[in-house]
């Protein structure tokens, strides 16, 4: 329900990355385009809208991110886990 979603993210200031929700949960286009099929799923998509990895995890998921954020001349952001939590498994 769009107000569930709605009263958890203000519950929840540190998500502030976009929410997609139109109410018709596995066959929303959003879930058919990028091929959700279980949650929670992740898209890295890129600046000009292509998509770059589907449901990367642990440091392949922060290796994409950073994949595409370094920009060439200027410094290289560099981050690696430690250790395992059980979210990026």
């Amino acid at each position: 329900e769009e107000s569930a979603l709605d009263n958890y993210l203000r519950s929840n200031p540190m998500i502030d990355w976009p929410q997609a929700f139109d109410g018709k949960g596995w066959e929303s286009s959003a879930a058919m385009v990028y091929a959700v099929d279980a949650l929670p799923s992740s898209v890295v998509i890129d600046g000009d809208g292509i998509i770059r990895a589907i449901n990367p995890r642990g440091q392949k998921l922060i290796d994409s991110v950073l994949g595409l954020l370094n920009k060439p001349g200027q410094p290289t952001l560099s981050l690696k886990i430690q250790g395992q939590p059980p979210f990026f498994q």
